[in-house]
């Protein structure tokens, strides 16, 4: 018997929700993320940055807010543009603007692809354009894909090539409505040319809010502390930024929007570059918020049956306070990502123990601490 043996008998689903520690991978998210005063910044049209420890959420409100843009939430019409950080070496617009580009055209596909009527009901010329900045950003891309989705007849074969997190949006499309689209991109002649990324870049804009009826552009950038490089040198890490910075305010009057997810290490150097329209907010974490995350992340996985580790179903008695006693054995200033480690090992000591269809023991919550604390360092990218 395995964890997902052991989750199914406890009625906790068919996936792990304390497994998926990069909000990327985790579909199920948007179900159970907190600190929505957060959200409610960032679905401004405004640049906004996000300040987060390593593994305090910063990745899980940028894939709140793609989710939000790409199932258009509130009846808006915003375009995400999701862009991890390139190598630390990108210090130029021209270097951020490939990678941007290319990011752009796949989430383009996602989109029409998503939504068929964004294609089908617009002209020929309208068509070839947005066929024109497919090619242009990503040769290849239209052909990579049509025979896969053809085949599939739903979108996972752009999601699996491009954003894990956008497998639950809501009413998909049907097969015979890819196929359609699949059709109609496959009539248009292929575009070789390539001009330079800064023309490509304007073409995107006109095509997103003239042709397709996109209000606002959101540029989502994430993973600026995945690279050792930037994580422990700030003055690294702003180099990769500036370019963006400088073109913010200009960017911010043609609707299109910085959406930075940020170390909260760069706030003070990130302060002399900011322009008065850029809002930020601080993620802060102490032991009630990141028990509300456990807690909703059960409740997602039950269908709202049960809330609390120590529940009747999941604990025996001997483990009334068994979240409280996770929560002291983490180090100040608690991550949620840290408690979803421990929690995950306490059920992996529970099965490794040969316990199958019964309940949790202290003894499992001991040995979880136990190997917790031999750890070298704490869970952070």
């Amino acid at each position: 018997m395995g964890v997902l043996d052991w989750l199914r008998w406890a009625n906790l689903g068919d996936s792990n929700p304390f497994e998926a520690l990069e909000a990327g991978s985790d579909p199920e998210l948007s179900r159970y993320l907190v600190r929505h005063d957060v959200f409610d910044l960032l679905w401004q049209d405004q640049p906004t940055i996000v300040y987060a420890p390593a593994g305090g959420g910063k990745s899980a409100f940028r894939v709140r807010l793609s989710w939000a843009c790409r199932v258009g939430e509130d009846g808006r019409q915003v375009f995400a543009i999701p862009y991890i950080a390139p190598e630390p070496d990108a210090t130029t617009l021209e270097e951020h603007l490939e990678p941007i580009l290319s990011n752009a055209a796949r989430e383009l596909l996602l989109m029409v692809v998503y939504r068929p009527e964004r294609l089908l009901d617009i002209g020929p010329e309208g068509r070839q354009s947005v066929r024109r900045v497919l090619d242009q950003n990503d040769p290849g891309l239209v052909a990579r894909f049509l025979t896969q989705l053809r085949r599939a007849g739903e979108l996972t074969p752009l999601v699996e090539g491009h954003d894990a997190s956008a497998a639950r949006l809501t009413d998909p499309p049907e097969p015979d409505a890819i196929e359609a689209v699949c059709d109609a991109l496959d009539e248009l002649p292929e575009s070789r040319d390539v001009p330079p990324a800064g023309e490509r870049f304007e073409s995107l804009l006109k095509v997103l809010g003239g042709v397709l009826g996109f209000t606002s552009v959101y540029l989502l950038l994430d993973g600026i502390d995945a690279w050792v490089e930037t994580r422990h040198d700030a003055q690294r890490a702003m180099a990769v930024l500036t370019p963006l910075l400088r073109q913010s305010e200009a960017w911010a009057a043609r609707s299109v929007y910085l959406k930075l997810f940020l170390p909260q290490e760069l706030r003070k150097p990130l302060s002399r570059e900011l322009t008065k329209d850029v809002k930020s907010a601080i993620i802060r974490w102490d032991s009630s918020s990141c028990a509300e995350v456990l807690h909703r992340r059960l409740l997602a996985a039950s269908g709202g049956r049960i809330g609390r580790l120590n529940a009747p179903s999941l604990s025996t008695p001997g483990l009334v306070e068994v979240e409280e006693e996770l929560l002291r054995a983490i180090p100040p200033s608690p991550t949620p990502r840290e408690l979803l480690v421990l929690v995950n090992r306490v059920i992996e000591e529970h099965v490794r123990a040969g316990s199958q269809e019964s309940r949790l023991e202290p003894q499992d919550v001991q040995a979880a601490i136990r190997w917790y604390r031999r750890q070298p360092r704490r869970f952070s990218p």
